[in-house]
């Protein structure tokens, strides 16, 4: 399957984007007067230049193709947190931030931590996995501690494939634009804490930019919201909190992050089957061995996505697209 070509979504949201570039190219910064600041992930870069702007200028811990649960910080990227004013945490459990954000504080207790998980509700091992199908609502707008309440329960198909790090929670909030919504809120709040005499400035670009996510919010709902078949298996579990928002089901390969045994295939296969799957989903993160033996056993086609997208809008928008096409049969 070819993902290449932009949904028409991606195409407004690139246009609106320019716009708000060129409305704001006259609070562009010099290099040396921008602030520092320092982020865990690609999708929190899209969430820093759009709000920030030309104020701030941000640094990445994992770069692209890494996995946030193995990646081990350069000396490089080390020294400039020393000149970094605020760190961007995730905030919900990620394992590079649980083997590395202490040892990062340490190397300037000066700066910052602002935690971008504030206000997400968790999925835990407690969650409750039943496939609701029916019951999201047409508004993507609600606050997420509303979405709680709703009866969207969805999430992975089996408890035991959620991925869970040490914190007992799937740290993969960034997966749903309702989440991404709360994290650029948080964002902004961050932003106004260490430099608020631009407080105005940033509540603007925030305010522009989760329109925008509220955009790709009923962008999805209304694209995936028409099918019965709701389910899709992707190697890694990345997309639990998409799944709960959306009604949908993930099904995943890898078990607990570890290669799934003899045993584990053939019930994934077996679901995959009964679910009437098409497309196995993988990442530049993850192997793609057991999906594509997975893949050769249904008849199915292998679909590279990205879970740790640095144009988060226009491949959330890509992935929507996807997965229609899944459901589609």
């Amino acid at each position: 399957m070819n993902l290449k070509s932009s949904s028409k979504l991606a195409f407004v949201i690139a246009a609106a984007s320019c716009l708000v570039t060129a409305a704001f190219s006259g609070c562009i910064a010099s290099e040396s007067d921008k602030i520092g600041v320092v982020v865990t992930i690609a999708p929190q870069m899209e969430f820093i230049e759009r709000i920030g702007g030309g104020r701030v200028s941000a640094t990445l811990m994992v770069p692209a193709g890494a996995s946030p649960h193995t990646y081990e910080p350069t000396p490089k990227q080390m020294a400039q947190i020393a000149f970094s004013s605020a760190y961007f945490a995730v905030g919900s459990g990620i394992d590079f931030e649980l083997a590395w954000l202490d040892t990062i504080l340490s190397q300037n207790p000066g700066m910052a931590l602002v935690d971008c998980s504030n206000g997400i509700e968790l999925i835990s091992g407690g969650h409750s996995h039943a496939h609701h199908e029916d019951e999201a609502e047409a508004s993507g707008q609600e606050e997420e501690g509303e979405h709680g309440d709703d009866g969207i329960e969805g999430g992975s198909e089996q408890e035991d494939e959620n991925d869970e790090n040490s914190t007992g929670h799937d740290p993969h909030i960034w997966g749903s634009p309702r989440n991404a919504i709360k994290m650029a809120q948080n964002v902004c709040e961050g932003l106004k804490g260490i430099d608020p005499k631009n407080a105005a400035y940033y509540e603007e670009n925030c305010d522009a930019y989760v329109r925008e996510l509220e955009l790709l919010d009923f962008y999805i709902f209304s694209t995936l919201g028409g099918y019965e078949n709701r389910a899709f298996l992707i190697y890694h579990p990345s997309f639990s909190y998409l799944a709960r928002d959306y009604g949908l089901t993930e099904m995943s390969i890898e078990s607990e992050g570890k290669p799934p045994s003899a045993a584990e295939m053939a019930h994934t296969i077996e679901n995959a089957r009964a679910h009437n799957i098409s497309f196995v989903f993988v990442s530049a993160q993850s192997s793609t061995e057991g999906a594509k033996a997975v893949a050769d056993e249904i008849g199915g086609e292998i679909v590279e996505i990205d879970p740790l997208p640095r144009h988060y809008i226009a491949e959330t928008a890509r992935l929507a697209d996807a997965l229609a096409a899944e459901f589609l049969g």
